[in-house]
């Protein structure tokens, strides 16, 4: 007999979820580059391969620890990336605003079910048009990234020709 592992995507770019795919009796396992704890690679964030083809990873905490530093050392270059970000993207971000606002208020109500699978993930949502805000596709991250994937195919696609 065949036991299916129940398949949903994880929060990162719509890949099944490392745990998903072997058996419970088969934790895979790594060590944290800086502490030297072992973790399953669940909470583990991968960093590189090294030249070996080694694959190193660091755990949550000393992942937040190296970007703190990092923002501390590098203050002004960080609030410039991030005023740079606000400026270029204030459209989507007042559009996400007032979906959220919208949401939040009862104006406007999330399916239960993607727009596109059909399925019961966690949905998110995808504006056509910012300037439209309240119009939006409601769709599991899997599906938004193929959105997305094919917009950016379809604008390379109009760039080369």
């Amino acid at each position: 007999m065949i036991q299916w592992i129940s398949y949903k995507p994880c929060a990162n770019w719509g890949y099944a979820s490392r745990k998903a795919a072997y058996p419970q009796s088969a934790v895979m396992t790594d060590i944290c580059v800086h502490c030297k704890k072992t973790y399953s690679l669940d909470l583990l964030i991968r960093q590189h391969v090294t030249k070996s083809g080694k694959q190193r990873y660091y755990c949550r905490p000393c992942t937040r620890e190296r970007a703190a530093r990092y923002r501390d050392a590098h203050r002004t270059q960080c609030n410039k990336t991030a005023a740079a970000y606000q400026r270029r993207t204030r459209e989507k971000m007042r559009a996400r605003d007032r979906v959220r606002y919208a949401l939040d208020r009862g104006y406007i109500q999330k399916p239960e079910l993607c727009t596109f699978c059909k399925l019961p993930l966690r949905l998110e949502a995808h504006h056509k048009d910012y300037n439209k805000p309240l119009e939006v596709l409601w769709l599991c991250r899997s599906c938004h990234a193929d959105v997305h994937r094919s917009l950016r195919d379809k604008q390379k696609r109009l760039l080369e020709s």
